[in-house]
């Protein structure tokens, strides 16, 4: 069976990786390098018990508090764009109790074995740089500590099994020396890793090849034709690629592939920025995000990344260096001494954001033969390997795992949000 994945961010290799490795013949397309965008220089943490959705209960008013801040994690573009105001609005009615609880709990399903596959990849020769020490949460104040508390309350009632323990500022810096006075308590998960994307991406790429698996880099597809008998043509400037199946893993940029066949997703572009630098002082030891900042930082063999930001910011690739000195100043007060220096590594990435927080994995409505990978948000390395899993079986057996149900492409359509509305407002 003939299978071309269109897009080679960790989710496409990842993809491309499990459907060979169970017989599929594949093709992969990218219309840059392989692992060369959103996947190359994200912050590389495993962290599947950072799942909470985004639209949660009460998170317009802490948007709103957010928007005045010097160094605010969060950035909104103003737009008359219908789409996106369409997708804010379906965002603002997701932040529900009941829908965060049910999107939680998907989101739970699908990282449970996360870390196992990671795991499996490296037992079956795929070689990257990962890290076991876990990940500490750090808070400035008592009241965000009881807050993140809870949300690990709320993780467990929906069915999260890793363990985690809360410290004090002195316990918290006992684990982690790094962190600063201030630094009043903490969470330590003991379970979560940490991978040097670069070196993922570079492995899988390397394993795809010893599979057989064509990849074609700095190849853009412009579109897609139906063939005869539920085949695909896909169209690329070098010519049509013949297909039983296609899977469309291209992060932000499906959205404009599949509006050209009719077809309206609800993705928006989630802005993110990291840098990368040696630096000086103390450098952390393990993960660490830092709780009011909405930073993280990451270190790895020879250097520390730290990176944030969440700018709903259209399909806009420009570097603002002020947005990564923001990043730097706002990850200070958790750190004892440690600064980055130059010369330092910059970066900016797109994260496919949904307005459910959920990814879109499975068939794409009313277009035989042809899925959908796309929408993990700022976990699409977390998820990627269980996408492919799940994935899997769908394409080369049409055989659907339960798991994927709350991840239905068709579940929110742009013809559903009156109906959503009247919901909201009725009196019954």
């Amino acid at each position: 069976m003939r299978i071309v994945i269109i897009g080679g961010g960790v989710v496409g290799l990842c993809c491309a990786r499990e459907i060979a490795r169970c017989g599929g013949e594949v093709t992969l397309v990218e219309k840059n390098c392989c692992g060369g965008a959103t996947s190359l220089r994200n912050a590389g943490q495993i962290v599947p018990s950072l799942c909470t959705p985004l639209a949660s209960p009460g998170v317009m008013k802490q948007a709103l508090r957010w928007l005045v801040r010097r160094d605010s994690p969060l950035g909104l573009r103003v737009s008359p764009d219908p789409e996106y105001l369409g997708w804010l609005l379906r965002f603002a009615l997701n932040a529900s109790e009941e829908k965060f609880r049910e999107c939680l709990k998907a989101a739970l399903a699908l990282g449970r074995d996360t870390h196992l596959l990671f795991e499996e990849l490296r037992k079956e020769g795929v070689e990257f740089e990962m890290h076991k020490k876990g990940m500490l949460f750090a808070t400035l104040s008592e009241e965000t500590l009881r807050e993140d508390v809870e949300i690990y309350r709320k993780l467990e009632r929906a069915g999260y099994e890793g363990q985690y323990e809360v410290l004090s500022g002195e316990e918290a810096r006992r684990i982690e020396p790094s962190l600063s006075k201030r630094v009043v308590g903490g969470i330590f998960v003991k379970e979560e890793r940490h991978v040097r994307p670069e070196s993922l991406m570079r492995g899988l790429v390397a394993d795809l090849r010893s599979r057989g698996v064509q990849i074609l880099e700095g190849t853009e597809v412009y579109g897609l034709k139906k063939g005869e008998g539920g085949t695909w043509r896909v169209l690329t400037p070098e010519g049509e690629l013949d297909a039983d199946r296609v899977l469309v893993a291209a992060g932000v940029w499906s959205k404009e592939l599949l509006a050209q066949l009719g077809v309206r997703i609800p993705l928006e572009a989630g802005k993110g920025y990291s840098v990368t630098s040696v630096g000086t002082g103390t450098p952390p030891e393990r993960p660490l995000k830092f709780a009011e900042a909405q930073v993280v930082a990451t270190p790895y063999e020879g250097g520390v990344r730290i990176s944030g930001r969440f700018e709903l910011s259209g399909i806009d690739l420009s570097l603002q260096r002020r947005k990564i000195d923001s990043i730097i100043r706002a990850a200070s007060p958790y750190l004892r001494d440690w600064r980055p220096e130059k010369p330092r590594l910059e970066w900016v990435g797109l994260r496919p954001a949904t307005p459910d927080s959920l990814p879109l994995i499975g068939k794409v409505p009313n277009l035989p033969n042809l899925y959908l990978a796309t929408g993990h948000g700022m976990l699409g390395l977390t998820h990627a390997p269980a996408t492919a899993k799940a994935i899997t079986p769908l394409i080369l057996e049409e055989r659907m795992a339960p798991e994927l149900k709350p991840f239905n492409v068709g579940r929110i359509s742009y013809n559903e949000i009156e109906s959503m509305l009247a919901r909201k407002i009725s009196p019954c």
